[in-house]
């Protein structure tokens, strides 16, 4: 599946009706909490590379305004004009080509992916490859690791965690079981995948009842205390 096939599946029109209308209240606590995570990640290139931000709806202008020139590689086209006008402050230019799947060059520049990763299913194989040709630059990725439905009783909206993390256990960190409940897990094959950086995950409800755990992991090495 190319960059643009996932445009198509799991973007467009409704991704955009969903984030206006859930934005500003449902996904604060989130967006909030990546901010404080990006706001820590070293910045060592005077300029970012966003891949598929979308039209930056979890990002925020004071991280993105540390650099001199943000790169933006998103197929949408109505996304990256959105973009445009949520940043008009920025100095802001378009990247086309696919560089996770065509193994064109990465730039100069500090790299975010952002909620792609888990999205792909590279499969191991192709993330390994990846990993590979990210392997001198300064990046960061934030992504699904899993994601359900339901109504839960929550008891965090971030965890710490370690080099390596069990589902069972990191999902009793987030919800309260009950035995008369079944929880379905979609598994987006990217848990221990970064067995070497301790990272943060974070809860997002996309929409009501939509839920998802995204894990964030840099090629620095942040010291989080294991759980």
């Amino acid at each position: 599946m190319g960059f643009g096939t996932f445009f198509f599946s799991s973007g467009g029109i409704g991704y955009h009706f969903r984030a206006v209308k859930y934005s500003e209240k449902l996904w604060d606590a989130f967006k909030a909490n990546l901010g404080l995570w990006l706001r820590d990640w070293e910045q060592k290139n005077s300029s970012l590379l966003l891949i598929g931000p979308s039209a930056g709806y979890s990002l925020n202008e004071n991280f993105l305004r540390r650099y001199k020139k943000v790169y933006i590689n998103e197929p949408d086209i109505l996304a990256r004009m959105l973009f445009r006008r949520r940043f008009l402050n920025l100095n802001i230019e378009n990247v086309h080509g696919e560089f996770i799947f065509s193994g064109k060059p990465f730039p100069d520049s500090d790299i975010l992916f952002c909620n792609v990763l888990g999205q792909l299913r590279l499969g191991q194989e192709s993330l390994a490859k990846l990993m590979v040709r990210l392997d001198s630059k300064n990046f960061a990725s934030y992504h699904d690791l899993f994601s359900f439905r339901g109504s839960f009783q929550w008891l965090s909206e971030r965890v710490y965690a370690g080099p390596k993390v069990n589902e069972a256990h990191l999902l009793s960190h987030f919800i309260q079981f009950t035995k008369e409940r079944e929880l379905i897990v979609e598994d987006h094959g990217l848990l221990n995948f970064f067995p070497s950086r301790s990272r943060l995950i974070l809860h997002w409800e996309v929409v009501p009842g939509r839920h998802h755990l995204i894990e964030c992991v840099s090629s620095n090495s942040f010291s989080f205390d294991k759980f």
